[in-house]
This record gives C-alpha cells, sequence and structure tokens, in this order.
C-alpha cells in the first residue's frame, strides 16, 4: 500500500512540476494618460462611468493619482493597477 501512495505522490509532484515551469502571460497594460474610455472599460473593475472619470481628470503623473478619482479607493487601485501605465 505505501509503494502505491508514495507512486502516486511523485506522479503528482511530476505533474505540478510541468506547471509550475509555464511562463504567466504579461496582462497588457493600458495607458490612464492616453486610452479611451472603451479601451479603459477592457480591465477588468472599470465600468464605463469610471473610464469616463478617468479620463476627465488627466493627465496623471503616477498610478497613485487614480486615487483622486471618485469611484477608485485603495482595494480597486490595487486591483486594477497591474493592468494600467502611465
Amino acid at each position: 500500500m505505501e509503494q502505491v501512495a508514495s507512486k502516486t505522490a511523485a506522479a503528482s509532484s511530476k505533474k505540478k512540476a510541468v506547471v509550475a515551469d509555464k511562463p504567466k502571460a504579461q496582462p497588457e497594460l493600458c495607458s490612464i494618460n492616453t486610452a479611451d474610455p472603451a479601451a479603459l472599460t477592457k480591465v477588468k473593475g472599470i465600468s464605463p462611468r469610471l473610464a469616463n472619470d478617468i479620463v476627465r481628470h488627466r493627465p496623471y503623473q503616477k498610478l497613485d493619482d487614480l486615487l483622486k478619482v471618485k469611484g477608485i479607493g485603495v482595494k480597486v487601485l490595487e486591483r486594477i493597477a497591474p493592468y494600467l501605465c502611465v
């Protein structure tokens, strides 16, 4: 019984190693200073209203400047920041 368990564990670890070796795809970045509202809404977490507010408050010096936009707090910014650039 122990041999079967150890073979199963060894097979599982090999499968996990193969999955771990795949590089993660980099998300496409969207510029908060140049993207139109339609492009901004493609970012998960940005609604059409929020996209229009982002465009209205331009220009931005850094991503943290988005905190000035109504509807964007620290938690929302943390979620959307990996998909945005200045």
